[in-house]
């Protein structure tokens, strides 16, 4: 039986921005909606339009209804119960070393949390090739998507 999921008392979406972007200064734009499809799917048009100045850009949101996860897979919540987010950056590197941005991106978020957590961090671990987790738990996914910047270096 799955463990019940205590919900997040999280700020208005405007004020969670703000407050975001106060904190992830390198970030050039950070937006929190209170609903949205998919952030990776928003994230990756933005892109693709050429729209909004240089990256790293933040899209995060209270519900997401039709995220996906690796091959696909469905990624959803409910509101409260979950952070969703997405993060573009622009990335020079050649095709072929593409596929290790996943796995790098999840050693880095996971070694990012042991800083932070510091001695509480013990149950702390990357699952391969995508997960973070928290003793036997899914404490977060790493999704890694790739398009070309229209216009722009790729």
């Amino acid at each position: 039986m799955p463990a019940p999921v205590c919900p997040i008392d999280l700020p208005a979406p405007e004020i969670l921005a703000r407050t975001l972007a106060d904190r992830l200064p390198a970030f050039q734009d950070v937006i929190w909606t209170g609903s949205t499809g998919s952030t990776n799917a928003d994230l990756l048009a933005r892109a693709r339009s050429g729209a909004g100045a240089g990256k790293p850009w933040l899209l995060g949101t209270h519900q997401q209804d039709a995220g996906r996860g690796r091959a696909g897979r469905p990624w959803q919540n409910r509101s409260g119960s979950t952070l969703m987010f997405s993060c573009a950056f622009d990335v020079h590197l050649p095709a072929m070393q593409l596929a290790a941005l996943s796995p790098l991106a999840g050693v880095a978020a996971c070694e990012a949390l042991r800083t932070v957590a510091g001695p509480g961090s013990r149950g702390l671990c990357m699952k391969w090739p995508n997960d973070i987790q928290w003793h036997d738990a899914k404490l977060a996914g790493i999704l890694v998507e790739t398009t070309r910047n229209p216009g722009g270096r790729d």
